[in-house]
């Protein structure tokens, strides 16, 4: 799953390489500021406006980045607090249910108004992770199977063993 977890969306690599590149531009520059921020303060001999407003400038981006440290803190705290209290009615399955099924021709996830077929040739991997089936789609979709929707871990075994099966093919 690590693996897997790395792969890039073709087309957006070039977007994620470009944003992680500006996130070390940024962190690379707001350590020279700091680094400017003590030098200025350290050296006190030399008084003048445009100091006394290159001082301020700053203090202000210094106090900046501070509060946009803290803000983060914050709502990562937050979605962390969010994610448990919603954590027991999402394993309870409360909400959105539809029915899959899985014969010799295709997969197909059916809701309330809504039907969708996929066929095998569409598949490209199936992999087991954490007592989950992840079925890797075309343009990168997964369908996937908890063991607690397939009964027993023996029919769970037998029903990924058809899916590589139907997939190899």
């Amino acid at each position: 799953m690590k693996l897997r977890e790395k792969k890039y969306i073709k087309g957006y690599a070039f977007l994620s390489n470009l944003l992680i590149f500006l996130l070390i531009l940024s962190v690379f520059s707001v350590f020279l500021l700091i680094l400017n921020a003590i030098n200025i303060y350290l050296n006190n001999e030399i008084v003048s406006d445009e100091l006394q407003r290159l001082k301020d400038l700053n203090l202000y981006i210094l106090i900046t980045f501070a509060s946009f440290l803290v803000m983060l803190g914050i709502f990562s705290s937050l979605d962390d607090y969010l994610t448990k209290k919603n954590e027991k009615r999402e394993i309870e399955g409360v909400g959105h249910n539809f029915d899959l099924r899985i014969n010799r021709k295709f997969i197909e996830q059916r809701d309330e108004n809504i039907s969708h077929k996929t066929y095998w040739p569409a598949v490209i991997d199936t992999f087991v992770y954490k007592k989950y089936i992840f079925i890797d789609l075309e343009r990168h979709n997964y369908i996937i199977i908890p063991i607690r929707a397939v009964g027993t871990m023996e029919e769970f075994n037998q029903l990924f063993e058809f899916i590589q099966e139907k997939s190899r093919k």
